[in-house]
C-alpha cells in the first residue's frame, strides 16, 4: 500500500515521464504477487489431487454415523436386551425377541394347566408391539416348532393363528426339553420363557449352561404345584432369569 501511495503523489503532476514512470512501479510492484498467488494455487490443487480418497472402516463407520449401534455380545456375557417389555405368567421381562419353550406332555392336561398355558401365551404375544418378534417351540417327547419362522413379528396375521396351532397339537407322554431348550438357545432370542410341570432327567442345568453361549436369560415358569423341581432352579438362577410358580 505504501508504494501505491508513492504513486500517486508522483503521478499528480501529470507529466508523460511521470505516468510511464508509474505504470513501470506498478508492473514491479504487482507482477510478483500475482505470481506467487498463481504459484500458491497451483500448488493446493496439485497437493489435492495427489492425495488418495479416506476411505473410512466399518468401524469407524459405525462410531461416527451410528453412535448407538450396540456390538456382538461376547460367548457366555449376559446380554443388554431391547427395551420393550413382555409379561406372562406375571413374569417380566425385556427384549425384543422372545422364544416361548412350552410343555406339551399329557400331565400338562391336568388341572386345565394346558388350556392355562395356551390362554397366556396367547394373551402375551398379542401385547407384543412392534418391532419384537417371537418364536413358540412346544415339546414332550419330541420337539414341534412353530411352522412360521424362526420369528413372528409383532402385529402379524400369524399371530391370530398360534391359538389353533396350539389346540392342533396332540399331547405326549413324556417331558424331554433338551432339544427344545437347544434349539431356542441356538437362535440368541433377548429373552426365553420356559414353562413346564414335570421333572426330567435331561437336560441338567450345566447341560444347558453350556448351550448358553450368548448369555440369554431363561425365565422359568413352574406349574408343578405339588413339589419344586431344583434344577429349574438352577437354570434360572445360571442364566440370570427368574423362577415362578404361578
Amino acid at each position: 500500500m505504501k508504494y501505491l501511495n508513492s504513486l500517486a503523489m508522483i503521478t499528480q503532476g501529470g507529466s508523460v515521464r511521470s505516468i510511464v514512470l508509474t505504470a513501470l512501479l506498478i508492473c514491479i510492484y504487482v507482477t510478483p504477487i500475482s505470481i506467487a498467488q498463481t504459484a500458491k494455487k497451483r500448488q493446493s490443487r496439485d497437493r489435492t489431487a495427489e492425495e488418495p480418497p479416506k476411505v473410512m472402516s466399518s468401524e469407524q463407520f459405525r462410531q461416527t454415523y451410528l453412535p448407538s449401534f450396540a456390538p456382538k455380545e461376547q460367548s457366555g456375557s449376559y446380554r443388554s436386551p431391547g427395551t420393550h417389555r413382555t409379561r406372562f405368567f406375571g413374569t417380566e421381562a425385556s427384549g425384543d425377541t422372545i422364544v416361548f419353550v412350552i410343555d406339551n406332555s399329557t400331565s400338562m392336561q391336568e388341572g386345565g394347566r394346558l388350556e392355562r398355558a395356551h390362554s397366556e401365551l396367547v394373551r402375551a404375544i398379542s401385547q407384543l408391539e412392534w418391532p419384537q418378534k417371537f418364536h413358540v417351540i412346544a415339546f414332550d417327547h419330541q420337539t414341534l416348532e412353530l411352522p412360521w419362522g424362526p420369528y413372528v413379528s409383532a402385529g402379524s396375521d400369524k399371530v391370530r393363528q398360534v391359538g389353533p396351532w396350539l389346540r392342533s397339537l396332540q399331547q405326549g407322554d413324556d417331558t424331554q426339553p433338551a432339544q427344545a431348550l437347544k434349539t431356542a438357545l441356538g437362535l440368541k432370542p433377548d429373552c426365553i420363557f420356559f414353562l413346564t410341570d414335570g421333572d426330567f432327567a435331561v437336560p441338567t442345568p450345566e447341560a444347558i449352561r453350556g448351550w448358553n453361549t450368548a448369555g440369554v436369560p431363561v425365565h422359568v415358569i413352574d406349574l408343578n404345584n405339588r413339589v419344586e423341581f431344583a434344577p429349574l432352579k438352577r437354570i434360572a438362577a445360571d442364566s440370570r432369569g427368574t423362577y415362578r410358580r404361578p
